[in-house]
């Protein structure tokens, strides 16, 4: 049984992508459940140049790849067997319908959307007034200071939209279906591209689901501790994790999201849910912000950093540390989906450059078990800022 569909970018917002599929996994094994699920069709548009990596503009390749990237990890978390994106390179799609007279668009539009061209009105189920909403789309430049090439693009960037304002037809800046992984001359390739070759190069499957060991607080809005390393250094015993905005650092040079560190104060802490698919996500603030709520835990690139993301790039499972001072709800936190995947989280750093202030330092990952830090989750009244787990 296969879906096609485009969270994250025809609807539904980047952080939704894996509800979404996950809705569709969960209906196949109810109605199904002798079938397989796959994705047969996902993706998102970027247009060739145009790069937004701390904002994720609509129609930016930086976009673009954090939605495949969360496409990616969906697979995961919904169980499907396989995915087909679309598309590997851009094409030239034929706009006639686009800039076609309204004669001849109204007619197709209504045909295809159910509703009546006698009547003057859009049937019920259309909700709005035929002549209001299948207008012609302008074939000369609507704006005195865009040219008739590329008003198209304009509209559609700086109103982060992929519908016409003027119609009911999607926009194809360029002419193009942008969803491409690479331009359409198969020269340039996208950050998407990179993103996407990278996951698969670097996939690993750590354990299968009913293999990862069970703690009482996956599922549930948690602070996250650290008690001890299973190395020599210094951990930050009793320091929680943190994620603020007001510190120069916290937000990464020419990357998406924002720095996560561990704080000595634990009024500063931030509030985190793991939930049984791998998503690791900020739920709350002790101190009532509501700074990246909705955002997950994320490794990105061949960056040590430790982030939070709009987009769920990375998948994670709590382990059992492996040294006899830890009890059985002690965890390290290791990466099992997407980059650097298989590494753990440390707050054990010589860098300066981690250092964020005297009451706080940055959170690493380490492909070394002997470096990762131990934590422990503590309960917390404060209710969550985001719906738990369906």
């Amino acid at each position: 049984i296969s879906f096609n569909d485009y969270p994250g970018w025809y609807d539904s917002s980047v952080d939704e992508i894996p509800t979404v599929w996950k809705s569709y996994g969960d209906f196949v094994r109810s109605k199904y459940p002798d079938k397989p699920f796959l994705i047969s069709e996902a993706g998102a548009s970027g247009l060739t140049g145009f790069r937004s990596k701390q904002q994720l503009a609509k129609w930016s390749e930086d976009l673009q790849s954090a939605i495949l990237l969360g496409t990616l990890a969906a697979v995961e978390v919904s169980g499907a067997v396989g995915i087909a994106l679309w598309q590997f390179a851009d094409n030239r799609v034929d706009t006639k319908l686009f800039f076609q007279e309204k004669s001849s668009s109204f007619a197709f539009l209504a045909e295809r959307m159910g509703c009546g061209t006698n009547s003057g009105a859009r049937g019920s189920s259309c909700g709005c007034e035929v002549k209001s909403c299948f207008q012609n789309n302008p074939t000369t430049s609507p704006f005195h200071n865009i040219s008739d090439a590329d008003w198209v693009e304009h509209v559609a960037v700086e109103f982060a939209t992929t519908n016409s304002p003027y119609s009911a037809h999607p926009l194809r800046p360029r002419r193009v279906n942008n969803k491409g992984l690479v331009s359409m001359d198969r020269q340039y390739k996208k950050q998407a591209y990179f993103s996407v070759q990278d996951t698969f190069r670097r996939s690993c499957k750590i354990t299968c689901l009913a293999e990862r060991p069970f703690f009482s607080w996956l599922g549930h809005p948690v602070q996250i501790v650290a008690i001890n390393g299973l190395g020599d250094a210094v951990h930050r015993a009793g320091w929680s994790l943190a994620v603020h905005t007001w510190n120069e650092g916290d937000r990464p040079a020419g990357e998406p999201g924002l720095r996560v560190h561990a704080h000595a104060w634990e009024t500063r802490a931030t509030l985190f849910r793991l939930d049984s698919s791998g998503l690791l996500r900020i739920v709350s603030h002790l101190d009532q912000r509501l700074t990246a709520v909705g955002w997950h835990l994320a490794l990105s690139g061949d960056s040590p950093s430790v982030t939070v993301q709009e987009a769920p790039i990375s998948l994670w499972r709590a382990e059992h540390p492996s040294d006899t001072k830890s009890d059985d709800q002690s965890f390290v936190l290791r990466s099992m989906f997407g980059a650097s995947c298989g590494s753990y989280i440390s707050i054990r750093s010589n860098d300066n450059d981690d250092i964020r202030d005297e009451n706080s330092v940055f959170l690493t990952a380490t492909a070394e078990l002997s470096k990762a830090t131990v934590f422990r989750a503590t309960f917390h009244p404060l209710s969550s800022g985001i719906p738990g787990p369906s």
